[in-house]
């Protein structure tokens, strides 16, 4: 099959490293592969892609930026021109490629979505809810990365007679696991290491990881390292120098090399407000590093709602405060979390696996019955009674 993977995120991120082993799985799977990315992305995509040799087309299509209509015209005319097989939605958000969804739906054409991100308190309005149930029902297939997503969209948009499925994130454990053991370790005697690696917005509120921070003396905590980037970097500088944590507190571009900036930490903080199932997050419960997350959904479901790492009220920078505090001073309790973190990655988030599945879903879904006939209805995902 020639498949279309689409996706209309601006930014780096997490999307970038889906799309990208998806294409890598598709293509073992034997299928041609072409990409399909907003025009203005600064998406990590635009030089990855190239180098592995995927056929990139470029188009106006983020909601944002571009007038409906617009979007229509380009959508109809990229799906004429390349003339796939099937269409593969990559959404940072479950408005991602919504008119594409649309126009490849009215074409008749077999397409399979995947929701990265879900926010549980999101806000949309009726004719975007009804453009979203009217994609799903469209699908041959709609993959939710965990439990909590599908939890969101079956109360906001309603699943029934849609052909769902939770294939969760993925990582390369073992390269992971390899980097990190080969990684140098920091120096013993100075404050505790804080790292976090997330998208600089307000969502993943990296503002209450600062405010927490300053609570605690240099010597119980002696620097904080955020990777990422995006609307609220200037915000978050500003709010490290308002508080005075300058020589503490580093705001850093993302790094190709998070295994080896993890292994040189001490904890992993997520205080995000919103997530799908953050890949930095299942990076370092690979390497066995102690997590303090925020108790939002996909947080929970991947720290097995805190046997695997400990969760936090989300939003409250005392409660993270406390959280960090505890996973610092009881330091055997934090270890065996994050042990039992690196076995759940192994066998629910192993990325062979997980791409194997998804890719999988192909030949399963594409000569299935379409919206309105009885063979409609909520699926559980391969391999879901793995869970414990």
């Amino acid at each position: 099959m020639k498949l279309l993977l689409a996706t209309d995120v601006t930014v780096r991120g997490g999307v970038d490293g889906y799309v990208l082993d998806l294409a890598r799985a598709l293509r073992c799977s034997g299928h041609d592969v072409v990409l399909l990315l907003e025009e203005t992305t600064s998406s990590a995509l635009r030089d990855l892609a190239p180098a592995e040799g995927l056929a990139v087309r470029y188009a106006r299509h983020y909601h944002r930026r571009y007038d409906s209509d617009d979007i229509r015209d380009e959508s109809a005319r990229v799906l004429a021109d390349v003339d796939p097989d099937g269409l593969h939605v990559i959404c940072g958000s479950p408005r991602s490629c919504l008119v594409l969804r649309e126009v490849a739906a009215l074409r008749g054409l077999p397409m399979v979505v995947t929701e990265q991100a879900v926010d549980d308190a999101m806000s949309l309005d009726q004719r975007t809810r009804e453009m979203i149930h009217a994609s799903y029902l469209a699908a041959r297939a709609v993959v939710f990365v965990c439990q909590g997503n599908r939890a969101t969209m079956g109360r906001v948009i309603g699943l029934d007679g849609v052909r769902h499925y939770v294939i969760r994130n993925g990582v390369n454990v073992s390269r992971l696991r390899a980097t990190a053991r080969g990684a140098p370790r920091r120096p013993p005697g100075d404050g505790a290491r804080l790292i976090t690696a997330a998208r600089f917005a307000p969502e993943k509120a990296l503002d209450i990881l600062i405010e927490a921070v300053a609570v605690f003396p240099e010597a119980t905590i002696g620097s904080v390292s955020m990777y990422g980037e995006g609307p609220d970097h200037d915000h978050l500088r500003g709010l490290v120098r308002k508080l005075g944590l300058e020589s503490r507190v580093f705001i850093r571009p993302w790094s190709g090399r998070m295994a080896e900036r993890l292994a040189a930490h001490d904890l992993f903080v997520l205080p995000s407000r919103a997530e799908g199932m953050s890949y930095a997050l299942l990076e370092a419960m690979a390497i066995g590093l102690p997590v303090v997350a925020s108790d939002i959904p996909g947080n929970a479901e991947a720290l097995m709602y805190g046997s695997a790492g400990l969760l936090v009220r989300q939003g409250d920078a005392t409660a993270l405060a406390r959280g960090i505090q505890q996973a610092l001073t009881c330091r055997q309790e934090a270890e065996s979390r994050a042990r039992a973190a690196a076995r759940r990655v192994r066998s629910h988030h192993d990325l062979p696996m997980v791409m194997r599945e998804t890719a999988d879903l192909w030949p399963r879904v594409r000569h299935a019955q379409i919206p309105g006939t009885a063979e409609r209805g909520g699926h559980p995902a391969p391999g879901e009674g793995r869970d414990p």
